[in-house]
C-alpha cells in the first residue's frame, strides 16, 4: 500500500518567487498549500513558507566643481564627465540589490579670471570701474560675475566703486565654482584744468553769470563743486557777480 507524501518548501528570496503551482508571489506568504499526485498516484501535499525581501533604488543628485568622487561603501568612483547618470549596484540591508543612480552636473571652474581694464576713483568719490573679460566658454556656458561672491551679474562691467581692494569672482551661471582675481582701485587725485570764461566789459554795478569750464587730461567725467573766493562755501552752481572792484578766483 502506498501512502500520501507531504513536503514543506521554505524559501527566502528577493522581490518575487514563482512556485510549482505556476503562481508568482511578490509578498511574504506562509502556509500556501498545493496538492498534486505523487509517483504512486497518491496525494502529495506541498506547503510553501515564503519570505520576500525587496531590492531598492537610491538617486543621488550632485553638483560638483571640475570632478566628483562618488563613494559607494568602501569603493570610490572618480567622475569628471558633466551631465551623466552613471549607475552601480550594491547589496542593501536585507541582502537584495540596491541600484544606485548618480545624477551629476560637473561645473568647470574658470582657470583664468582676467580684468581687461580699470578706472581708479577720483575726487575722493565712488566712481571707479572694473571691466572683466569673459573666460573661455565650454559649449553654451554662460558666465556671471560678482564682487562679493554672493550677488552675481552677467555683465562684465562694474561701476560706482570706491577706492580699495576687490576680489572679482567669475563662475558658470548656477554653479558654486568661481574663479577669482584681485583688483586694487586707488584714489587718483589728479588736479583738473579750470578755465574761467572771458567776461566782456560791463559797467560798474552790473551783474554777470560766470560758469567755470573744468576738464581732465584723460577726459574723465565727474561732477564738480566750486568755491568762490568770496563765497565761503562749495557750490555746484555758477556765480552771479556784482561788478565792482572785487577780483574772483
Amino acid at each position: 500500500m502506498f501512502e500520501h507524501s507531504d513536503s514543506t518548501f521554505v524559501v527566502n528570496t528577493c522581490d518575487s518567487y514563482t512556485w510549482m503551482n505556476g503562481q508568482t508571489y511578490t509578498d511574504t506568504t506562509m502556509g500556501e498549500v498545493y496538492t498534486i499526485r505523487n509517483a504512486h498516484s497518491c496525494d502529495s501535499v506541498n506547503t510553501l513558507n515564503l519570505t520576500i525581501r525587496y531590492s531598492s533604488e537610491r538617486h543621488d543628485t550632485v553638483k560638483a566643481c571640475d570632478s566628483y568622487i562618488w563613494r559607494l561603501g568602501d569603493n570610490e568612483r572618480y567622475v569628471t564627465t558633466p551631465l551623466t547618470v552613471p549607475t552601480d549596484t550594491i547589496t542593501n540591508r536585507v541582502r537584495c540589490d540596491s541600484v544606485l543612480f548618480l545624477h551629476l552636473t560637473v561645473y568647470q571652474t574658470p582657470t583664468t579670471v582676467t580684468v581687461v581694464s580699470t578706472n581708479n576713483t577720483y575726487c575722493v568719490g565712488s566712481n571707479g570701474t572694473i571691466t572683466m573679460v569673459a573666460p573661455l566658454s565650454h559649449g553654451d556656458t554662460i558666465y556671471e560675475y560678482s564682487l562679493d561672491g554672493t550677488t552675481y551679474q552677467t555683465s562684465t562691467f562694474f561701476s560706482g566703486l570706491a577706492s580699495g581692494t576687490y576680489t572679482v569672482y567669475a563662475r558658470c551661471v548656477g554653479s558654486e565654482c568661481p574663479g577669482t582675481t584681485t583688483v586694487v582701485l586707488t584714489d587718483d587725485r589728479v588736479n583738473p584744468n579750470v578755465t574761467l570764461p572771458i567776461v566782456p566789459a560791463y559797467c560798474e554795478g552790473d551783474t554777470v553769470n560766470i560758469t567755470p569750464s573744468v576738464s581732465y587730461s584723460d577726459n574723465r567725467v565727474a561732477t564738480y563743486t566750486y568755491l568762490w573766493e568770496d563765497g565761503g562755501t562749495f557750490s555746484t552752481s555758477s556765480q552771479t557777480l556784482h561788478i565792482d572792484s572785487v577780483v574772483y578766483t
